[in-house]
């Protein structure tokens, strides 16, 4: 970034992002697992498709640029994207609306990411619990770049959840923390990282007409959080649009059986298939996931079809009263194994895999279902939300001590425990700026000629 002071420029170098192993990241890339937030628009670009609908983020967009007055060349990447000429002047483009959980960078090894076939393979397996997504907007702020981004934040809160209190309800937007430490835990490689926050960037290096201005679009978009707060959490993708946009197919629920050989290692994720060829695979997996969950998958299933665990075991009794209790196990979408229960389209809001913000290959729709009251599953969640990333150490953390835990200072734009809008001043400086202040007094004063006296 560049910092202005006094007509000078000096350059800030950046800070590199946390990935886990800098040395062996090679180049850099786009790949994540995460949310897709696109709507199409009447005044967004046609050619946009829709993956929910629960949130018209147009709501906390100014496209009559009343308080903005410049922004980057791609302007609004949400709401519908960019029409274009003649209705807009930036660059055309579709809605991208999205939310990072995973960083993969790319799908090559030897560049620190890891093959798709790979992630495929994981995600497929069910050794990643995935639950209904529900989720609701928490704030928008600007963030600290020069000019800031704007971004719709996906806080978890409470930020530490009541983990005492069997009683207490579950944390809003609990979802993207329980997948981020289950695929933290589960890929290992140099390109791994989360950008920040759980967070959709709806604006590049936004200008604002002037600190007023700049106050009232905050305004504007704190009333459309309100709004959306009180419609509580909600589900995306329920019309069950795939990756292009268009209506899935119906699916044929496919039963499974259990493979005696493999019953405590691949459990439900089996499902057909026999032979021996997979089995490191398979245990690697397994491992995996007792070691996320505390659980294995037959486990998992047994109580997805609504059966209490024994409490001193932590495990179903035998694979006799799992598969019949869970029927077996069904296949969703992407082959994806459905634990306990027919896969129920209703519960289509899951995570994709994007080869880059405008381009999603892949669905992986819940395998972990509603309701999540129940003391089994609440276990489950619970125990996967008790440590969190810390991007500072690269290092796991007890929830609330990381770095995904927001300290007191509350972000630009953003609502205050109170309730109110908070906006820092322009004028605001900081121990960094008052170092460049004085760099480039000195400066000035040896490049400026000696005064004649």
């Amino acid at each position: 970034q560049t910092k202005t002071t006094r007509g000078a420029h000096i350059h800030i170098p950046g800070r590199m992002p946390p990935v886990l192993d800098p040395k062996n990241s090679k180049v850099d890339g786009l790949a994540f697992l995460g949310l897709s937030l696109a709507r199409k628009s009447d005044v967004g670009h046609p050619d946009s498709i829709t993956h929910q609908s629960a949130f018209d983020l147009n709501e906390v967009l100014d496209r009559e640029y009343e308080f903005l007055f410049s922004t980057n060349d791609d302007g609004w990447l949400v709401g519908g994207g960019e029409p274009g000429p003649p209705k807009s002047y930036k660059l055309a483009a579709k809605d991208s609306a999205h939310v990072e959980i995973m960083r993969i960078g790319t799908f090559r090894k030897e560049w620190g990411g890891v093959p798709k076939e790979e992630i495929l393979r994981v995600l497929k397996s069910g050794a990643i619990l995935i639950p209904q997504i529900e989720v609701v907007p928490t704030a928008v702020v600007a963030n600290p770049d020069h000019p800031p981004e704007l971004e719709i934040r996906f806080d978890m809160e409470p930020q530490v959840p009541d983990f005492g209190n069997d009683e207490a309800p579950l944390p809003i937007n609990w979802q993207l923390r329980f997948l981020h430490n289950q695929l933290f835990k589960l890929f290992i490689f140099p390109s791994r990282f989360c950008p920040g926050a759980f967070h959709s960037t709806i604006l590049r290096k936004a200008e604002f007409r002037s600190d007023h201005h700049r106050l009232q679009y905050f305004a504007t978009c704190n009333k459309a959080i309100q709004r959306w707060r009180e419609m509580g959490p909600q589900a995306l993708n329920v019309d069950r649009n795939g990756p292009d946009g268009l209506p899935l197919k119906k699916l044929a629920a496919t039963k499974g059986t259990f493979d005696d050989k493999k019953a405590g290692e691949e459990g439900a994720a089996a499902g057909d298939q026999k032979g021996d060829d997979n089995g490191d695979e398979v245990d690697e997996i397994e491992q995996i996931r007792r070691q996320n969950t505390g659980m294995d998958a037959n486990t998992v299933g047994y109580i997805n079809a609504g059966n209490a665990v024994n409490p001193e075991t932590q495990f179903i009794p035998s694979m006799e009263d799992a598969a019949s209790a869970s029927e077996g196990l069904k296949v969703g979408l992407n082959d994806t194994p459905v634990f306990g229960k027919e896969h129920d389209e209703k519960y289509s809001s899951g995570i994709w895999l994007f080869t880059d913000r405008e381009n999603i290959t892949n669905l992986f729709e819940p395998n972990f279902l509603p309701p999540y009251d129940t003391p089994e599953k609440r276990k489950i969640i619970m125990d996967v939300l008790s440590e969190e990333w810390d991007e500072t150490t690269l290092s796991w953390k007890p929830c609330g001590e990381g770095s995904m835990t927001k300290r007191e200072n509350v972000p630009d734009g953003s609502l205050s425990r109170s309730g109110a809008a908070v906006a820092n001043s322009s004028s605001s400086t900081s121990p960094l700026d008052n170092v460049i202040d004085g760099f480039n007094t000195a400066v000035q004063s040896l490049c400026s000629p000696t005064k004649q006296t």
